[in-house]
């Protein structure tokens, strides 16, 4: 039976051979890394968890994600020292049928910049 899942966080690393690692050590569980194909086509490695499906936001899952994904450094770093961690590069989200990116990190970077930029300019007027 196959699970319909609505969150997905995508993952990176400086080496592929990390993502091939973490897909084959964590391809079942309540955390899983798997491969999705995006609406463009392009496939992606993401972390798939039960804890995701009951947020309602995208930030929210990101949130959510962090300690994950540092339990899965942890674990792939005890299987091999010598590797990049994986990061978080965006959540994605199912629509009927194919994968969205709902929140980037250059999104979030943008957004945390114009929020550096509203308080540097609030405390200039005051």
């Amino acid at each position: 039976m196959e699970v319909h899942r609505r969150w997905a966080v995508a993952l990176a690393s400086d080496n592929a051979t990390d993502l091939k690692i973490a897909r084959a050590l964590f391809e079942i569980g309540d955390a899983q890394v798997s491969e999705i194909k995006v609406f463009t086509g392009r496939l992606e490695t993401v972390l798939f968890s039960d804890q995701f499906e009951r947020m309602s936001a995208a930030s929210s899952v990101a949130d959510a994600s962090i300690p994950i994904i540092d339990a899965i450094n942890g674990i792939c770093f005890i299987h091999d020292p010598v590797r990049s961690p994986l990061r978080s590069s965006g959540v994605h989200s199912r629509l009927p049928g194919d994968w969205y990116a709902e929140q980037s990190k250059a999104e979030e970077f943008r957004k945390n910049e114009e929020e550096r930029a509203r308080i540097a300019a609030s405390r200039r007027a005051t």
